[in-house]
């Protein structure tokens, strides 16, 4: 496993999409309505500062599988159990 440095610019980018109020929407949202959707811009931008294409993500609590789903467009393997 490899350590880096999140520059303050990446967490900047985290931030704002966890205050992100666009209505959540992506490529799990289509299948379902429940109202405890995670938010897809939250998901990818913290996959993409904290992860590099090939590596693995894990979600533990994959719900509706919006992070797997991410992970995976963005070209990182993927577990994710509910």
């Amino acid at each position: 496993m490899t350590t880096t440095a999140v520059s303050d610019e990446t967490l900047a980018l985290v931030r704002r999409a966890a205050l992100d109020k666009q209505p959540v929407s992506g490529l799990t949202h289509r299948f379902y309505r429940y109202p405890a959707r995670f938010s897809p811009t939250f998901a990818r931008a913290c996959i993409q500062a904290f992860s590099a294409p090939g590596d693995l993500v894990l979600d533990p609590y994959m719900g509706g599988g919006t992070t797997v789903v991410e992970a995976m467009v963005l070209g990182r393997q993927a577990i994710g159990s509910d």
